[in-house]
């Protein structure tokens, strides 16, 4: 489970911005608090501002250091860097993630340097849940060639750390520091970012019990969607459309179920394996009510589209998860947004649900606890600010919408900047 995530020097990011999902008031109901290990943390963190204030930016950057740890450095990062202040500095970008995982508390961090596409730096702490207090597990600068880990007396020599990878990332020549792998796996496994405009995304299991319940929740979302129907698609006609990517490029590589459903160029596709191997592909359309035809998925409106979107995430979403999505509301009415949440309390996994809306009705509505609510503000040099709620330590009350619309809390659009200069 994520317990913090820090960036610096990334996009309109400037200096060290902070999510923390360590509450900082008394206990609240289940549906808001999780337990681990006998600490608790928020199940939920919701991110308001303007448009360009930079919410987006911030859970990119998430995405970016998971891509980053997954998949090591590629060149379309080169321009990440905040092209605020000085371009005469270094462009050192630092991540750093806090989570829990196995039993363990964790903090892991690196840098890199935009101008040279190299890492500069790397550290893992563990943390003590009991005192706070955190131990080296190892540390990392590239340009000294320097490695130290007091783990079994493990050394590297400076030819054996890349400059283009991150330590994490080649855990499986590291074997001596097995940590690594559990660091890795949680980028991997437990940590979900979604973004808008993702051209390639996995779902998960597509059978029949999958269809009957996806049917019984999409029903209490007004879409007037009836039923799915399949309609099998050649093999080699499948092959060619994902061309150049591969069935890697769809997460497909650790397969547990015989059904999954892809979304590739605005079309939903249903995948059956056979001992790991491809043998069907189906595309998905949809029944509406009162109609005789049949809708694919980039035939629905933007809104039924991220309606059946949620939908699948209510059925597929795992345990001890951490879920980021940008824009959650986007496309979707208030009240199907609420509906959603309600949804998702209902099933009361031990995971997380972190995201970003310009939906206000969500703070008039009394969902959230204020330290789940955050804003994002454009400061005066045009970088992005990230502040709790809780720092203005009000109580929560219906007027919390009408206040943020006036500007008391800040993150809405500055429309007098024109008569201020």
């Amino acid at each position: 489970m994520l317990i913090s995530f820090s960036i610096s020097n990334f996009m309109s990011i400037g200096s060290k911005q902070t999510l923390s999902m360590i509450p900082s008031l008394p206990t609240s109901p289940k549906k808001h608090m999780l337990r681990v290990d006998e600490r608790e943390l928020l199940k939920h963190a919701v991110i308001f501002g303007a448009n360009s204030s930079g919410k987006s930016n911030f859970l990119r950057a998430m995405a970016f250091g998971k891509q980053i740890v997954l998949a090591g450095l590629s060149p379309k990062f080169k321009f990440a860097y905040s092209k605020l202040g000085d371009d005469s500095q270094p462009r050192i970008t630092t991540w750093e993630y806090t989570f829990f995982i196995n039993h363990h508390f964790f903090s892991y961090g690196f840098s890199v340097n935009f101008n040279t596409l190299e890492i500069v730096e790397e550290w893992l702490l563990e943390i003590d849940p009991q005192t706070d207090h955190s131990h080296l597990l190892f540390e990392r600068h590239v340009a000294e060639q320097s490695f130290y880990s007091p783990i079994n007396n493990y050394h590297l020599a400076g030819s054996d750390v890349k400059a283009k990878m991150l330590l994490v990332s080649d855990y499986h020549r590291h074997s001596q520091i097995s940590v690594l792998a559990t660091v890795y796996q949680w980028f991997a496994k437990h940590l979900v970012v979604v973004m808008e405009g993702q051209a390639l995304k996995r779902w998960g299991r597509v059978d029949e019990d999958y269809q009957n319940t996806f049917l019984k929740l999409i029903a209490d979302f007004d879409t007037g969607i009836e039923a799915i129907a399949l309609e099998t698609m050649a093999l080699d006609d499948f092959q060619a459309l994902i061309a150049p990517h591969s069935l890697s490029s769809l997460a497909l590589d650790s397969l547990q179920e015989p059904y999954y459903a892809v979304l590739i160029n605005n079309q939903l596709y249903r995948l059956r394996f056979v001992q790991e191997e491809l043998v069907e592909v189906s595309l998905v359309f949809f029944k509406h009510r009162n109609s005789p035809f049949l809708f694919s998925f980039g035939e629905e409106s933007d809104g039924t589209k991220r309606i059946i979107e949620l939908t699948d995430f209510l059925i597929n979403a795992c345990a001890d998860t951490s879920y980021v999505w940008d824009e959650l509301d986007r496309s979707i009415h208030p009240l199907l947004l609420e509906k959603f949440l309600e949804k998702y309390w209902e099933i009361s996994l031990p995971n997380q649900l972190i995201f970003s809306t310009h939906e206000t009705h969500l703070l008039a509505r009394n969902l959230w606890r204020r330290d789940e609510i955050w804003f994002m503000e454009k400061a005066l040099d045009q970088s992005s600010k990230l502040y709790s709620l809780d720092i203005f330590k009000e109580r929560l009350s219906k007027q919390l919408a009408t206040s943020y619309l006036e500007g008391h809390y800040g993150g809405i659009p500055n429309l007098n900047l024109k008569d201020e200069q």
